[in-house]
C-alpha cells in the first residue's frame, strides 16, 4: 500500500520524553546469544530512542529485530518489561565518537507489560519530565526549515 505525502506529513507522533534517569535496555537479534546494553536518550508510547556509546561496532541496522528486555534490573519501571521492537532509524553521531543511536518502534509487547510502560510514560509527563519537540512542532515555531 502506498502512503500519500499529505496522509504521511498529517500523522502526528507520539511525545516524547526524556527521563532524568537513563533506562538501560538489553537488546539481540532475534535468535542471536549476545546481548548489548543500550540506553535510552528518550521514549515514548511508541517507541525508544536508544543510545550505544563504546567505540566498537554494533550488528544493528535498520529493519533489524530485536529482543529487548527494557530496564533489565528493574530500577525505573519496577520491573523488566520484554518486548520486541524493529530499528526504524540509525544514525553515526557526529559529536561523540563511537556513538551511535538508534530509533526503535515496539512492534510486539504483552498486554501487562504494554500498561506497565504506558503507565510509566504517563508517570513522566506527570513528573514534567522533558518533553522533546517533534519535528512538527520545530517547524511551526521556525526552528527548522520546511522541505
Amino acid at each position: 500500500m502506498k502512503v500519500n505525502k499529505s496522509d504521511e506529513k498529517s500523522r502526528v507522533r507520539a511525545p516524547r520524553f526524556r527521563p532524568s534517569e537513563r533506562v538501560v535496555v538489553n537488546s539481540k537479534t532475534i535468535g542471536t546469544y549476545l546481548t548489548y546494553k543500550l540506553s535510552t536518550e528518550n521514549l515514548s508510547r511508541s517507541g525508544l530512542l536508544l543510545e550505544w556509546q563504546q567505540n566498537r561496532p554494533i550488528p544493528f541496522i535498520e529493519n533489524t529485530i530485536l529482543e529487548m528486555t527494557i530496564d533489565p534490573g528493574a530500577n525505573i519501571l519496577g520491573k523488566p518489561l520484554q518486548c520486541l521492537g524493529k530499528i526504524v532509524r540509525r544514525k553515526e553521531s557526529n559529536a561523540r565518537s563511537g556513538e551511535t543511536q538508534f530509533g526503535v518502534s515496539i512492534i510486539q509487547i504483552e498486554q501487562e507489560d504494554m500498561e506497565q510502560w504506558h503507565s510509566c510514560i504517563e508517570e513522566l509527563s506527570m513528573k514534567g519530565a522533558e518533553e522533546i519537540p517533534g519535528i512538527e512542532a520545530l517547524r511551526d515555531h521556525g526552528q527548522l526549515k520546511a522541505s
